[in-house]
């Protein structure tokens, strides 16, 4: 120990005044990454309690539904800041803590809270991160659902910026970017479905179309196939105007393995088939394959399918 000390301080005796800068330019160094590291800790930490307590929120609704309301007005001025939050994982957990009280809480005490979230989800369309998109886009296709007649016109000010959403030139770039714009697509056949009085229908589904197949979001393929089916099975004009189109979206959802039996409550698939049949019923199919220009990977899952 004590030829250590002695030459430290002979080290020291020899130093300049530059590596002694040096040493204290190293420290300060040293101390703004110990900084920044104690920083992203704890905001670490703190998106870790809000994705909890968002969980336990989630599961709390689904158990006790509207009667947990009262309880979760309470915590409002506390879950309302994170809508405006800097960080985008606190602006993505607060969105999905409002889509909990519009899914399970009532269209009365939605509309009640609406000025709290509403804008917020509106803005969070065009939000840099795709994560927060996505929990937006999420919001309202559940407030098309869920939110009844009070709600139209708020969703007909809301297309636009799904379709601006799913239209960016980014839409597709990353897999964050792929969830959020196939939860924004799922959202507008939500509106079109079921919360389309205030919209113009015919206009909207020649765009919808454009944006088919979707095939990476199993959980919303039924909503967005199931609103397909609805016009092909209604023999709405603007869909039968395209057959060869009808035949290679059903095909490529099913090539691209859109479906699991956990979310296909509905039997989508099933009514997708029986579509692709009556068309082979009425002798139409075959030239529609070639018209749709199916290759021989997408002609095998047709056979699969009609077998």
């Amino acid at each position: 120990m004590e030829k250590w000390a002695n030459r430290k301080k002979i080290r020291e005796s020899h130093m300049t005044e530059d590596d002694a800068a040096d040493d204290e330019g190293a420290q300060e160094d040293m101390n703004e990454l110990i900084e920044t590291e104690n920083g992203v800790l704890a905001r670490m930490s703190d998106l870790l309690h809000y994705t909890r307590m968002s969980d336990l929120l989630h599961y709390t609704f689904i158990v006790f539904g509207a009667d947990f309301v009262p309880l979760f007005e309470d915590l409002i001025p506390v879950f309302s800041p994170l809508l405006s939050s800097r960080q985008y994982g606190e602006r993505q957990w607060g969105l999905y803590m409002f889509n909990d009280l519009i899914e399970f809480g009532g269209a009365p005490k939605t509309l009640q809270h609406s000025n709290v979230f509403l804008l917020a989800m509106v803005n969070a369309l065009s939000d840099e991160y795709p994560e927060v998109r996505k929990a937006a886009a999420y919001g309202f296709g559940i407030l098309a659902i869920k939110g009844g007649p009070d709600f139209a016109q708020t969703l007909a000010q809301a297309l636009p910026h799904l379709v601006n959403l799913i239209g960016h030139p980014s839409a597709r770039s990353t897999e964050e970017s792929i969830a959020a714009t196939e939860k924004a697509i799922s959202a507008v056949a939500k509106i079109l479905k079921f919360n389309s009085s205030a919209v113009d229908i015919n206009a909207n589904i020649r765009v919808f179309l454009n944006w088919l197949p979707i095939w990476k979001d199993t959980d919303e393929a039924p909503y967005v196939y199931g609103y397909f089916a609805d016009l092909v099975e209604s023999n709405n004009p603007l869909v039968l105007g395209n057959l060869a189109g009808i035949v290679y979206i059903i095909v490529e959802a099913f090539n691209k393995q859109a479906f699991d039996d956990k979310s296909d409550k509905e039997n989508v698939r099933g009514r997708l088939v029986t579509i692709l049949r009556s068309l082979q019923g009425n002798n139409m199919l075959e030239g529609l394959v070639n018209e749709a220009k199916l290759d021989q990977t997408q002609q095998a899952v047709l056979h699969h399918l009609l077998q």
